[in-house]
């Protein structure tokens, strides 16, 4: 019973996903790292397991989102990300820049397009625009905003926000 009540617990404690300094022993590392690195394979469908934190993996905090943001003509929906029970690994696909969710394409994002310590990341959905004037008139913003959504994997396993190495 003991067991039981810890693996319960444990299934309740998510640890928010946050920016650490490169060096800090509590940085992140993808378990399929290989297969994410390997140019010719394939990278899709991929569970976020994690080697550092044997047991875990990335999961979503929620299972719908419910934060829900609009800025200067521009909308967009996001949930928190963190550390998780392995058999709630979020699955997603990899271009080399984007980690997208199979399910519903929603990518990883820094919260706010700052790359300094404590930022927290979640799973934000494609931007949508009042109008396609907006789309042009919001150029730089939608470049910096986006820039937030890139990640790179080092062969270690180590993940991190491409502008931020």
């Amino acid at each position: 019973d003991v067991l039981r009540e810890n693996e319960h617990i444990d299934s309740c404690a998510i640890k928010n996903i946050i920016l650490v300094p490169f060096d800090s022993p509590d940085k992140l590392h993808l378990k399929y790292a290989e297969d994410i690195c390997n140019g010719s394979s394939d990278k899709t469908n991929i569970s976020l397991e994690l080697s550092s934190h044997p047991g875990y993996a990335i999961v979503k905090m929620l299972d719908k989102y419910l934060h829900s943001v609009s800025r200067n003509k521009i909308a967009w929906n996001h949930i928190y990300i963190g550390v998780g029970r392995k058999d709630g690994s979020a699955v997603v696909d990899y271009n080399g820049k984007k980690f997208e969710s199979t399910r519903d394409g929603s990518c990883f994002c820094l919260t706010l397009p700052a790359f300094h310590a404590g930022m927290s990341v979640s799973l934000r959905t494609k931007l949508r625009f009042q109008d396609d004037e907006t789309m042009q008139e919001k150029k730089k913003f939608i470049e910096k905003f986006e820039s937030a959504c890139l990640f790179s994997v080092d062969p270690d396993g180590s993940i991190y926000p491409t502008m931020a190495p």
